[in-house]
C-alpha cells in the first residue's frame, strides 16, 4: 500500500466512510476507489479534489507531501 492510500484509508475510517459509500458519492466503481487506497492507481486533480471535497478535508491535508519547515 502507497503512502497516499494509507492517508486515504485512514482519513475515510476516521470520517466513518465505507469504501462503497466513498465510491458511490464519487460516481466510480468500489473497486476503482480500492485502487486509490491500495496504490495501484492515483486520482487525477478533479478525483482528488472531489474525495477531499467529500472527506471535508483540504487537498494539502489529502496529500502525501510533508508541509513542515526548518526555521534556519
Amino acid at each position: 500500500m502507497t503512502q497516499f492510500g494509507v492517508k486515504l484509508r485512514n482519513i475515510r475510517k476516521r470520517k466513518g466512510f465505507t469504501q462503497k459509500q466513498l465510491a458511490d458519492s464519487m460516481g466510480i466503481t468500489v473497486r476503482a476507489y480500492q485502487h486509490y487506497e491500495t496504490g495501484s492507481r492515483t486520482p487525477n486533480i478533479e478525483k482528488a479534489s472531489k474525495l477531499a471535497e467529500i472527506l471535508e478535508v483540504s487537498l494539502d491535508e489529502l496529500s502525501v507531501r510533508n508541509c513542515s519547515t526548518e526555521s534556519a
